[in-house]
């Protein structure tokens, strides 16, 4: 309870994204609250001020699906002190401002205090918040933030006064903008930055006592009118925000118990995500480092995570936002993404697949990638069908068989799909390509962009908008064998009839163990279509049968050889795209690196087949020799350098993430 020297005061302001339908979602119930936030400080380094808008070696935090996040101070710049780096706007792919909100405090005689000399500053980045803390002038400061839902975020200033005397002082913030075009204006007690297409940022403040707000060309500050005096050991509680709206939007106003509530609601959250997500039954689950890199990865999710906007009408994660190119939504990024989401959010993992399906066509393709504005979505290709795969491990997660019951049809369309225009001499079995018939979209349906295998293949017809490869992939056919399995699972559990599904499994198993077997290299390949003879390369296309359990047992003995093989995949970080002894080994994207998807499927392939020492060895090599997974608040990477474990190319890849999750959760039964 503050004493009669305290003055109430709310400085608030509320960061708001336009977006059209549903948004936010509830972390699963029930979850002993073993872990909390306060565990993980720092999991991430997210501590700079962004240089120019187009600084990419910044980075932020977001959540509640919101188009924008913000960063911390670095802990040696005494000029940042009190400011939040940002906004990220995710919606622009730049940055708006080095630091649009910056705390400022007047001393009882009005003079500006320099921050500078605060004491014991700390800058600390939790799961879901992040937090500044420091001492001056005989005052404790800490100052908060956190997101409320998707177009809200909240900063709360709590000022303690250390003293045995009564201390008064007067907040206020300031900021700036890079882009001088972006002129700041003023509308009453609000500060507006316009921005493209009627949009607009704003810092909007609710205060009984009024403001002084001065505007200049790319800045402003704003004070409070009156100043406020604080008893000893009294605390004063305040609130302050931005905002970013459409020209349509009612601006939002909010309490302070509005403010209180989204506080109290961030904790209960993320301490529910977080044991959620640490629930494991592998040997390391109770290793202080390893649980860190699981929640490295947890919140590399989040803060991919977007909410609607435009035209995609459901949420979903971006494979990174720290990459322009990485504003959309990928097809088996999705299904990836959600298996590991099921395990802490099914919500967000539900609406992760409803968004791929929402833009399924017709004939039942869904396309490779969906965009916010619908004209730049690319429907020349598909992706690998791990979809059926992804809903079940959801229902898995939280039993909710209505979802089995919209997402079902809409998995067999897609599954039949495939064999309509992906199979192009009707042998049952498909290949991959392209509805334009471009090599290039082909590859890319494969999800292996640039893999070896794809050096020398053709182009078939077989309908004005289907087109496919000379060549069978044994990695599509692993991955239709295990959807066949997982339909009927589906099926079964809505009261259907799976015995088509099961009989359709046995004949394509039997397939792909005769025909993409080689017997003399002891590994699974893809094969030409015009005589049937493998494609030589080794690369982890042919581990795929294991994880879908589709091998012998005799065939998986030689694969896992393989696999074994030091001049192959046992590399430093093991599982690289291709074996190392091919001739065209290199660092180039999949004929090379490290992709830790692969890798899951790797280690899944030892466990599938009852070598679980094997799995869980490679999984302990896998968080200790890939560069900044564990012991290191580095990002989690896109690819990496199997022979040193460099991480390689882009920083907070969403489905590196999920993967290094789902290991650390062990792979079970």
């Amino acid at each position: 309870m503050q004493s009669k020297y305290a003055l109430s005061l709310i400085l608030s302001a509320i960061l708001v994204v336009a977006v059209i339908g549903h948004f936010g979602c509830e972390a699963t119930a029930g979850a002993a609250s073993e872990f909390y936030p306060t565990d993980f400080p720092n999991v991430l380094d997210i501590h700079n001020i962004p240089v120019t808008a187009d600084d990419r070696s910044t980075f932020c935090h977001s959540d509640q699906g919101a188009w924008f996040g913000f960063g911390l101070p670095p802990i040696d710049d005494s000029k940042a002190i009190g400011a939040f780096a940002g906004p990220f706007l995710m919606s622009h792919g730049q940055w708006l401002s080095p630091a649009l909100l910056q705390l400022q405090l007047k001393d009882g005689k009005g003079n500006t205090i320099d921050l500078g000399t605060a004491t014991d500053f700390s800058a600390t980045y939790y799961p879901g918040r992040l937090e500044q803390e420091f001492s001056l002038n005989g005052l404790n400061v800490k100052l908060e933030l956190i997101f409320a839902s998707q177009t809200t975020a909240y900063a709360r200033l709590k000022v303690t006064n250390l003293t045995s005397q009564p201390l008064t002082f007067t907040p206020g913030c300031r900021g700036m903008v890079f882009d001088a075009k972006q002129k700041i204006k003023r509308q009453n007690d609000v500060v507006v930055i316009p921005l493209e297409n009627k949009e607009k940022f704003v810092l909007r403040f609710l205060a009984d006592e009024g403001l002084i707000i001065d505007i200049g060309k790319e800045k402003y500050s704003a004070w409070l009118n009156e100043s406020v005096t604080l008893g000893p050991g009294m605390e004063s509680k305040m609130a302050v925000g931005l905002s970013q709206e459409d020209g349509a939007a009612e601006p939002l106003v909010s309490s302070k118990n509005d403010i209180e509530k989204a506080f109290a609601n961030n904790i209960t959250r993320w301490t529910n995500y977080l044991n959620s997500a640490l629930e494991s039954t592998a040997p390391w689950r109770n290793d202080t480092q390893y649980q860190r890199v699981a929640v490295k990865a947890l919140v590399t999710l989040i803060n991919n995570w977007k909410g609607p906007r435009g035209d995609l009408h459901f949420g979903g994660l971006f494979p990174s936002y720290a990459i322009w190119y990485f504003n959309g939504f990928w097809a088996w990024d999705s299904w990836k993404h959600a298996v590991a989401l099921a395990t802490f959010a099914p919500e967000i993992a539900k609406d992760q697949i409803r968004v791929m399906f929402d833009w399924q066509d017709a004939a039942g393709m869904v396309p490779d990638v969906i965009y916010a504005d619908k004209s730049e979505n690319n429907n020349r290709d598909t992706k690998p069908p791990l979809a059926a795969w992804a809903v079940w491990s959801v229902f898995s997660a939280d039993g909710d068989r209505e979802f089995l019951k919209e997402m079902y049809p809409l998995l067999v369309k897609y599954h039949q799909w495939w064999y309509n225009d992906r199979d192009v001499n009707n042998n049952g079995l498909c290949e991959y390509g392209s509805t334009d018939g471009t090599i290039v979209a082909a590859r890319w349906e494969s999800g292996m962009d640039n893999a070896i295998r794809f050096d020398s293949t053709k182009m078939l017809q077989s309908s004005p908008t289907a087109w496919s490869m000379d060549q069978e992939s044994v990695d599509l056919n692993a991955f239709l064998f295990a959807d066949k399995k997982y339909l009927a699972k589906i099926a079964a559990e809505l009261g259907q009839n799976n015995k088509a599904w099961l009989a359709e499994a046995v004949e394509l198993q039997k397939l792909v163990q005769v025909n993409m077997y080689n017997p003399e290299t002891g590994y699974y390949h893809d094969i030409r279509l015009d005589n049937g003879t493998s494609i030589l390369p080794f690369g982890p296309e042919g581990w795929i049968p294991l994880w879908s359990r589709l091998a012998t047992v005799q065939q998986a003995a030689t694969v896992l050889d393989a696999m074994r093989d030091t001049t192959k995949f046992a590399t430093h970080v093991p599982f690289p795209t291709v074996a190392i002894d091919a001739p065209d080994f290199s660092r180039g994207y999949w004929r090379g690196t490290v992709w830790l998807d692969q890798v899951y499927f790797a280690i899944s392939a030892f466990h599938n087949y009852g070598y679980t020492g094997e799995a869980e060895a490679l999984t302990r090599q896998l968080y200790s020799n890939a560069q900044g997974l564990m012991g290191s608040p580095e990002p989690i990477r896109e690819n990496y350098w199997p022979l040193d474990g460099e991480g390689m190319r882009v920083n907070h890849f969403s489905w590196s993430a999920a993967h290094t999750l789902l290991l650390y959760q062990g792979l079970g039964e």
